[in-house]
C-alpha cells in the first residue's frame, strides 16, 4: 500500500469518525438537555419515554430506507446524504415549540444520524486491508463516547448561556464542516467494481458472488452463508438496546427526578462514564485485530 492510498485512508477514517462523533453529540445532548427540554415543552417523564421510542423506531426505518440506497447509488453519495439530512433536522430542533414537533424532528434527525455508522463503516471497510478493520473501527467508533463526552461538556460549559436550543444549533457548525471535508472522499473501488461488473457483465477484479449481487440487498441477508450470522448478530444487537435507552438517553432525567441529583452532577456522570466508554472502544478495535 503506497503512502498516497495510506494518507487518503487515515483521511477517509478520520472523516468517518468525525461524523460520527457528530451523529452521537446530536443524539446525545438530548440527554443531559431532556430535563430542560420537558419543562420548555411540557410533557412528563413517561412522555419522555414516548420520544424516546419514537426515535428509536427512527432510526430503523430510516436504516432500513438507507441501506439499499447505498448500494444504489454508491457509498460517497450516501456518506453526504445522511449527514446532511441529519444536520438539518438538527437546525429545525431550535424552532420547535411543542412536544409533537420535538418528537417529529428528533424522529428524522436521528433516524438519519444513526445511519452514518454503517455508512462510513463501509466505505473505510472497502478501502482498507482486511488487518487493519479492527482496528480501524474501534476508532470510528471511538466517536460514538468522544460525541457524548463533547454533549456532556458542552452542557456544563455553555447551557446557562445558549440554553438546551443554542446547543442543537451549535452542532450545526461542525456538522457543515465535516460535509465540506466529504467532498474529498472518492467512490470505493470495490464498489465500482461491483457496480461494473454488474451493468457490463465483466470479469470482477474483487471476489463476488454476481448471481447474489444482483439480488435486492435485504434479500442477501437471508441467503445460506449469511442467515445464522446475521441472526446472531441482530439477537445480541437487540438484548443490548434493551438496556440501552434506560442507560444512555433518559438517564439523565431518571438522575433529576428520583435521585434528585442536580444538572451539573447528572452531567459530570455522563462526561466520566463516556471518557470510559472511549477507551472501551480503542481496546476492543485492537482485541478484534
Amino acid at each position: 500500500m503506497n503512502k498516497t492510498k495510506n494518507r487518503y485512508i487515515i483521511y477517509l477514517t478520520v472523516v468517518a469518525m468525525a461524523g460520527w462523533m457528530l451523529a452521537s453529540f446530536d443524539f446525545n445532548i438530548m440527554t443531559p438537555t431532556l430535563p430542560l427540554i420537558s419543562k420548555s415543552l411540557h410533557f412528563t417523564t413517561e412522555e419522555a419515554g414516548l420520544i424516546t421510542g419514537v426515535i428509536y423506531l427512527g432510526m430503523f426505518v430510516m436504516v432500513l430506507i438507507y441501506g439499499p440506497l447505498i448500494d444504489k447509488f454508491g457509498r460517497k453519495v450516501m456518506f453526504q446524504i445522511v449527514l446532511t439530512v441529519s444536520a438539518i433536522f438538527t437546525g429545525f430542533t431550535y424552532l420547535v415549540v411543542n412536544f409533537l414537533q420535538f418528537m417529529g424532528v428528533r424522529f428524522i434527525a436521528d433516524g438519519s444520524a444513526f445511519g452514518e455508522l454503517p455508512t462510513g463503516l463501509t466505505i473505510v471497510t472497502e478501502e482498507s486491508s482486511p488487518k487493519l478493520r479492527g482496528i480501524l473501527y474501534g476508532f470510528i467508533q471511538g466517536g460514538w463516547p468522544i460525541g457524548l463526552f463533547i454533549s456532556s461538556a458542552a452542557y456544563l460549559l455553555l447551557v446557562s448561556k445558549i440554553g438546551w436550543r443554542g446547543l442543537y444549533l451549535l452542532g450545526l457548525i461542525p456538522l457543515i464542516a465535516v460535509i465540506i471535508a466529504r467532498f474529498r472522499v472518492k467512490e470505493s473501488d470495490r464498489f465500482k467494481d461491483l457496480k461494473k461488473t454488474i451493468t457490463e457483465d465483466t470479469k470482477p477484479k474483487y471476489a463476488v458472488n454476481k448471481n447474489e449481487a444482483k439480488e435486492f440487498p435485504y434479500k442477501q441477508l437471508f441467503n445460506k452463508d449469511l442467515r445464522k450470522q446475521f441472526t446472531i448478530v441482530n439477537l445480541g444487537w437487540m438484548l443490548y438496546t434493551f438496556s440501552f435507552v434506560t442507560t444512555n438517553v433518559v438517564i439523565a432525567l431518571i438522575f433529576t427526578s428520583y435521585y434528585k441529583l442536580n444538572d451539573t452532577q447528572s452531567a459530570t456522570i455522563l462526561l466520566i462514564a463516556s471518557g470510559i466508554g472511549f477507551l472501551h472502544t480503542q481496546l476492543q478495535g485492537g482485541m478484534d485485530r
